[in-house]
């Protein structure tokens, strides 16, 4: 398994997770709020790359 399959498993995992553990009244709120880091972490990761390709040039 790639990285980018192991990444979608782990994060799928974690969103069950999330989901199961979460009082109903919460769950939205709890999916929203992680929804909102995993969006953080993706583009801190593309800007990362981004410098990264800059400086191989």
């Amino acid at each position: 398994m790639g990285k980018p399959q192991l990444a979608a498993v782990v994060t799928g995992r974690r969103i069950v997770q999330l989901l199961a553990e979460a009082p109903p009244a919460d769950a939205v709120q709890l999916l929203i709020n992680f929804i909102a880091q995993m969006r953080q972490v993706l583009d801190t990761a593309v800007k990362l790359e981004r410098n990264q390709e800059t400086k191989d040039r």
